[in-house]
Parts: structure tokens; sequence; C-alpha cells
């Protein structure tokens, strides 16, 4: 035995694989084609090594070589509406919060919608300070008006 060889070592050269000869697992065409789809529409590479158990290095290849250009970045009515969420969510976690206090999945779904709720008649409040807006309210409206006779 020479002195760098292991014996604990399996060497299989009838098994080697190569482009030439594939491995049984290897995935098909429709099957990269699912998977970089699902990528395009924004999935992470986290959530397809989940969901279709393939390694995001597998993944990033196929990426590169794929003919079809994948764009990562955002468009200009993406980015914008991106900026709106972020700076929407901003103003409420530093108004009301960061964190949700309710405990069941109902009550945390209430409990957001509620501080949403009051942003929006914060913005509202400050609308009409800010821009001289005279608030016409339901009472006073000609409809609620033909509602009460």
């Amino acid at each position: 035995m020479h002195p760098t060889e292991n014996r604990n070592t399996i060497v299989r050269i009838d098994s080697a694989q190569s482009r030439e000869n594939p491995t049984p697992y290897a995935y098909t065409e429709e099957r990269k084609e699912e998977i970089l789809r699902a990528y395009q529409e924004r999935s992470s590479l986290r959530r397809l090594t989940r969901t279709f158990g393939v390694a995001r290095n597998t993944v990033s290849e196929w990426i590169k070589k794929s003919s079809k250009p994948v764009s990562l970045s955002f468009g200009t009515d993406q980015h914008s509406q991106m900026s709106h969420y972020q700076s929407t969510m901003w103003m409420i976690k530093s108004k009301f919060g960061e964190h949700i206090r309710s405990k069941t999945e109902t009550a945390m779904v209430n409990e957001l919608l509620c501080k949403v709720l009051c942003h929006n008649i914060c913005v509202v409040i400050q609308s009409v300070y800010e821009l001289g807006i005279e608030p016409k309210f339901w009472a006073e409206s000609p409809f609620a008006q033909n509602l009460a006779v």
C-alpha cells in the first residue's frame, strides 16, 4: 500500500458523474424552468431550497446559465410602492411601537389593523391642520340629512 493511500477511501471509477453520464437524480428541464419561474416571481433562494429541495448553489448556477435574463432590481413602479410601504411601516412603528402584544393570530391581525386605522386617522388630522382643509363630517353631508328626514 502506498503511504498516502487510506484504506477507508473508496473510489468508484465506473459510476463517475459527467455531462455524458448524468446521475439519475438530475433535474429535468421542466423542473428547472418551474424553479426559475418561481425565482423570477420574487421567491428567495432560501424559500426555493425549502420548497423544491434544491441547493442554493444549484439555483444560482441555473440563473447564471439561463438564457432569459433574471432581473434582480425593482422597476420604478415597484420601487415607489416599496418606498411607500417602508415609510408607512416606519411611521406606524415609530408612533405605536414595533411589537404586537396579542397572542392569538386573529387578535394579532386585529391589533395590526387597529394600528393602521389609527395611523390613517393621524394622517387625516395632520392634513387638516397642515393644509387648512375644512373637514365635513357625516351628519353635515346632504346624504345624511336626507336619511334623517
